[in-house]
């Protein structure tokens, strides 16, 4: 009975949510990004799952299962949001591992020691920084 009645109400049956606040979609940084910049944001900010913030990732290989056909364009984008603030990096990568990066209007979590920074109690914020002129 439960579940006709959550199909009734057209409720969700499970699955996460992208917490975007207005304050932050209202700010100048946020909508001068460019459309690659939005939509990297939105694929590396859904991979938050609550205590994960740190180990984002975005790979290539990954981004491209997203409908990512251009690694110069992934990384035009990726670019833009690190300059933005919208992203940290928690980790650099190398030849056999990814780097790792956080969204900075969450609380940076500790990963398992995976991170080259520290977890922090606050969120960083970065984002809120001076508004950039877009190019």
């Amino acid at each position: 009975m439960a579940r006709s009645r959550v199909k009734a109400k057209g409720r969700s049956e499970g699955g996460g949510f992208l917490r975007l606040h207005h304050r932050l979609i209202q700010h100048p940084n946020f909508y001068t990004l460019s459309p690659r910049a939005v939509k990297l944001l939105i694929d590396i900010a859904g991979q938050y799952r609550g205590l994960n913030n740190g180990d984002l990732s975005a790979a290539y290989t990954l981004m491209r299962q997203r409908g990512w056909t251009s690694k110069d364009q992934l990384s035009k984008a990726l670019a833009e949001l690190l300059e933005r603030g919208f992203l940290i990096l928690t980790r650099q990568g190398g030849r056999t591992r990814p780097s790792l990066y956080a969204v900075t209007w969450e609380p940076v979590n500790d990963c398992g020691g995976k991170l080259d920074v520290s977890s922090t109690n606050a969120p960083p914020g970065n984002w809120k920084k001076d508004p950039i002129n877009p190019e």
